[in-house]
């Protein structure tokens, strides 16, 4: 895979790429690699930056179900203490502070929204 320096990799919806139900050994291949392009120095800063839905991260990043076969094991590492939870509501404070600028932007992030993807 031909990264170049500088780059930003966005995995929306991570769990698409690490879980698969129909091919688990790809999601697989896809956490092992990760890694590798955060630490080749020729590479330069590379930032990858996922988005999952918490059960998700449940699934993934708990223990495994069986002590025989861990299907998960290396997005399982790739996990493991590197989850920034964001919470699905603003505080008060951050709503007032949103609402009184004059960019719309903050306002309209505060817009309250239905959980899910889109319909």
């Amino acid at each position: 895979m031909r990264i170049a320096p500088r780059t930003v990799i966005w995995l929306n919806e991570t769990q698409h790429y690490l879980f698969n139900a129909s091919a688990p050994e790809l999601g697989e291949r896809i956490a092992a690699g990760l890694p590798a392009l955060l630490v080749t120095p020729e590479r330069g800063p590379v930032l990858i930056l996922g988005t999952i839905w918490p059960e998700h991260v449940a699934a993934l990043a708990g223990p495994p179900t069986t002590d025989v076969d861990d299907r998960h094991a290396q997005a399982r590492a790739l996990l493991a203490g590197r989850d920034l939870a964001v919470t699905s509501t603003f505080a008060d404070a951050a709503l007032v502070t949103a609402k009184a600028t004059s960019d719309p932007r903050p306002t309209e992030a505060a817009r309250p929204r239905r959980r899910g993807p889109p319909s």
